[in-house]
């Protein structure tokens, strides 16, 4: 059985947050395109890891991550190919121990490919698999994205300039200095979501980040977003230069609370954060994925990452 592209993971990424407008102009029925793929239903799983049909993911990607939910790593391979008729060998991912889980069994693996070369497609089987993980993401990034994702907690401009808190152009200042985004699932977080998505998973909460842009966003990664709005291959999506609660120009100078995230299982999360305090909602109704805080939020005193 052919795998199937999550309706959830293609609106999640896909759109952008589309509803993100300063009026708070609902959010186009069309999401868009994007490479993520999830699974939560044990045959298409079986289906993936057995039978790794291929997946083209529509632009060329440098990169590859995966999620899986399992009691302990699991022997999971990706081949590669960038015509889809000559692939690469399977190869594992290297589990990322700040974005994995282990206590609750969500592991996240990154595999580049090789030779500083990119690929198109891709396929996945599982090795010696004597139980199915539960859930199964693969996300990939393209060179630009990656260059995006893997810069530092300074944001940049396209020239290359730094950003202050304000926005201006100059001299970075201690406060962006200390601003870090930290990796949860296939998304990255401020320091006080961070705290509320671990938390609310420890008490049971099953949602999960699953792709690069789920979370906090930097310049570039929004403008590829609204860079295929206006090319009308994407759906609505804010400027980089807009309010997105999901870039980190307009998190850093408001607080990490701020941002937005995009998942699911809202309703729970929503329920756990209420009982930590925290006053989280979804503003937009096609747009059940995204949610933000009403207001200034962050972990008890004394909490480390």
């Amino acid at each position: 059985m052919r795998g199937r592209t999550c309706l959830l993971a293609l609106a999640l990424v896909g759109s952008g947050c589309a509803a993100e407008t300063a009026d708070a102009i609902e959010a186009s029925d069309d999401h868009g395109h994007d490479a993520v793929s999830s699974w939560l239903d044990a045959d298409e799983i079986e289906s993936e890891l057995q039978g790794s049909p291929a997946h083209d993911a529509e632009v060329e990607f440098v990169r590859l991550s995966y999620l899986y939910r399992a009691p302990a790593p699991m022997q999971i391979e990706i081949a590669t190919s960038l015509d889809g008729t000559t692939w690469s060998e399977w190869r594992e991912g290297v589990i990322s121990e700040e974005a994995s889980d282990e206590e609750h069994g969500v592991w996240v693996a990154d595999l580049d490919v090789t030779d500083d070369a990119s690929a198109r497609f891709w396929r996945v089987r599982g090795v010696d698999v004597d139980a199915l993980p539960t859930e199964l993401a693969v996300d990939t990034l393209d060179a630009e994205e990656l260059a995006s994702d893997l810069e530092s907690e300074l944001d940049v401009d396209p020239d290359g300039s730094e950003l202050l808190e304000d926005g201006t152009v100059g001299v970075a200042s201690e406060s962006l200095v200390n601003f870090r985004r930290y990796r949860f699932d296939l998304g990255r977080v401020g320091r006080s979501w961070l705290w509320l998505l671990r938390t609310a998973r420890r008490r049971g909460w099953s949602g999960s980040l699953y792709g690069s842009r789920t979370g906090l966003r930097t310049y570039a990664q929004q403008a590829s977003l609204w860079n295929l709005y206006q090319s009308g291959r994407g759906a609505p999506a804010f400027p980089p230069w807009g309010p997105s609660r999901h870039l980190v120009r307009n998190v850093r100078r408001v607080g990490t609370w701020y941002q937005a995230v995009d998942t699911n299982d809202v309703p729970r999360l929503i329920r756990i954060a209420r009982g930590l305090g925290v006053s989280l909602h979804t503003p937009y109704s096609r747009e059940p994925w995204h949610v933000e805080a009403r207001r200034s939020f962050g972990p008890p005193r004394g909490w480390r990452p």
